[in-house]
């Protein structure tokens, strides 16, 4: 007698996740709510939904930037809304105060010389309401009192050369050391890490994004787990 069998749900599809982009781009912000209900009741994981579609969803704006099939205003307004998405489904979105949480510093390692790439990261991140100090550029000291004196939720290294990556992780290691926030998080990009997403483990950050469009929702996806660990730690 053949036994049952646990199938793992599907994972949405390219055409689910163009259908996604193209809804958060269109007037009806509640059509895009009651699409990732539906998607949600397969019964993935919000990891899954992350990676899967809210992600991918992302880096299809972005695409659509670059081939100038939409302008800079839809496809930030369109990650902007991918992102409250992400927050609605983490149940994070009701926290008092969400909007004064999202506060990322941004910084280049020490010595990368590459920083058009974080300033349109930068530029992503304020559309979608984030308060940005933008620290490409300054020495390990200057970031060390920034961290010290402002509350940030997330920094943000960009990193170019893949054999730099002992400089990164000293880097990592002293924020965390110096943060005002002990919980603060640490997303990374650039080159160094866009085609090796592995990396960021080994430098010790918590995620990595390979476009400025999805680095907004890594960040969010951070700043909801420091927020849910939080309660936890509470209750």
């Amino acid at each position: 007698m053949l036994k049952p069998c646990a199938c793992e749900p599907f994972a949405p599809t390219h055409a689910e996740i163009e259908e996604l982009a193209l809804l958060v781009l269109g007037p009806d912000m509640q059509a895009a709510h009651t699409y990732m209900q539906r998607v949600k009741r397969r019964g993935l994981s919000l990891h899954v939904l992350f990676t899967e579609l809210l992600e991918p969803a992302a880096r299809h704006l972005g695409r659509m930037w670059d081939e100038d099939r939409c302008d800079f205003l839809d496809v930030t307004l369109g990650v902007a809304r991918l992102q409250e998405l992400l927050a609605v489904f983490n149940d994070t979105h009701s926290i008092p105060a969400m909007g004064d949480m999202r506060r990322v510093v941004t910084l280049t390692a020490p010595g990368e010389q590459h920083r058009f790439g974080l300033a349109v990261v930068e530029k992503f991140m304020r559309a979608a309401g984030w308060h940005v100090r933008s620290e490409a550029g300054a020495s390990l000291e200057t970031v060390i009192k920034a961290v010290h004196a402002e509350w940030f939720a997330v920094a943000g290294i960009s990193l170019s050369c893949d054999s730099r990556l002992d400089v990164i992780e000293d880097t990592i290691k002293a924020i965390r050391q110096h943060s005002c926030n002990p919980s603060i998080t640490i997303m990374v990009g650039g080159a160094a890490f866009k085609d090796a997403p592995h990396h960021a483990k080994t430098v010790g950050a918590d995620g990595a994004a390979d476009s400025a469009a999805t680095a907004v929702l890594l960040a969010q996806k951070l700043l909801d787990q420091s927020l849910t660990r939080r309660a936890y730690s509470v209750a």
